[in-house]
């Protein structure tokens, strides 16, 4: 095909394609309107239910106290806000909740309920909110200031706080129980993966010589020593009772690998990488 030929239909295909473009957008600006008997192609593909104007409105937010939720409820929403501030850490379980009182002796004084309990970013206060009734109040009311992570054991009555200290350098991680004790966990752990049936938590502390890692349990202080390495860059997840997967962070400078520590014997497995 000749120079002047090519140039040709390649102008050609230029102008074809500018036109259609431009008749695309003549009529999608045509279809747009805020009429709500004509609404656009993005106004019809709502997956999160209906607009804001047709929401119904239950706040009850008082911002402070046993009452700090923000219920705003949606028609046909398969979503609901709990709460219009920042969470650190959240946990999903089955509560006991009490039941008003009967005259009836032998009539049951509490239920099981499903709830949340979760961790407010900026107080590090914990609340909790059941599902059913969407009712929710303050557990704990104790102040721990910028709380990056909150993690809960099992029943959510023990929660690891994790900040940043005063000296904008140090990660501190603080272990507490509702109405129980409360302590410091090693500083500078760089990551927590909580065990199957979250009794236990896995440790990875960086120190001078790499980091190592440790196992300790929610209600005992006793701490056990699984793994060291003098690289320190690793992302834990306690996968079964024995086994905890370790991978490499990304890196453009190194390639990574996944690899199985048993903490039973100490033996350190690659899988592949």
């Amino acid at each position: 095909m000749p120079q002047k030929t090519k140039i040709i239909l390649i102008v050609t295909i230029i102008l074809v394609l500018g036109i259609l473009i431009g008749v695309y957008f003549y009529f999608s600006s045509k279809n747009t309107t805020t009429s709500d008997s004509n609404p656009s192609l993005l106004q019809k593909f709502n997956p999160f239910g209906t607009s804001a104007k047709n929401a119904t409105n239950t706040n009850t937010n008082t911002g402070t106290g046993d009452n700090r939720t923000n219920e705003v409820t949606k028609a046909n929403s398969r979503f609901y806000q709990i709460t219009n501030f920042a969470v650190a850490g959240a946990a999903f379980l089955e509560d006991m909740r009490p039941l008003p009182t009967s005259n009836d002796v032998a009539a049951p004084t509490s239920e099981l309920a499903p709830s949340i309990r979760y961790v407010e970013r900026s107080t590090g206060h914990i609340y909790q909110i059941y599902l059913d009734t969407k009712k929710s109040g303050t557990i704990s009311n104790s102040t721990i200031p910028g709380v990056y992570e909150a993690i809960f054991n099992n029943r959510a009555t023990s929660t690891i706080y994790r900040y940043v200290s005063t000296d904008d350098t140090t990660i501190t991680s603080f272990l507490a129980s509702l109405g129980g004790d409360s302590n410091f966990l090693p500083a500078d752990i760089t990551a927590i993966s909580l065990s199957p049936n979250k009794t236990q938590f896995f440790s990875i502390i960086k120190n001078v010589n790499g980091v190592t890692g440790t196992t300790n349990s929610f209600d005992e202080t006793k701490t056990t020593q699984v793994f060291t390495s003098a690289f320190s860059e690793w992302l834990p997840q306690w996968v079964t009772d024995k086994n905890i997967y370790l991978t490499t962070k990304p890196s453009y400078l190194a390639p990574g690998g996944v690899y199985i520590l048993n903490i039973t014997n100490g033996t350190l497995s690659k899988i592949f990488g």
